[in-house]
């Protein structure tokens, strides 16, 4: 498992718990489509390229700002810890995306 399939990975469950406690449904479900595309990309099972578009930035930029999104709406124990992971996960992929990470 590459650390790409594993970052979406934890977006992806963090998300399916923001969305098992009840939380801002409209976004934890942006945030599992996202999650769920890049774990298909990272699994090799799609490939979609847009000419002149980093795609892995605008996707990271959604995760980080879906995971900001709902930490700041959640009040549960569960649903903060699952919108951390996908906020830390948006900003470390974001951070890979601009070559700040190697």
């Amino acid at each position: 498992m590459s650390l790409s399939l594993a970052l979406s990975l934890t977006a992806l469950a963090g998300a399916i718990v923001v969305l098992a406690q009840r939380g801002d449904r409209v976004v934890a479900l942006v945030a599992i489509a996202v999650a769920g595309f890049e774990a298909a990309t990272a699994a090799g099972l799609i490939s979609l390229r847009i000419g002149g578009v980093p795609l892995g930035l605008i996707l990271a930029g959604v995760l980080l700002a879906c995971g900001a999104v709902l930490w700041s709406r959640s009040s549960g124990k569960p649903a903060v810890t699952g919108a951390t992971a996908i906020a830390v996960v948006g900003a470390v992929q974001l951070l890979a995306a601009l070559h700040v990470l190697r």
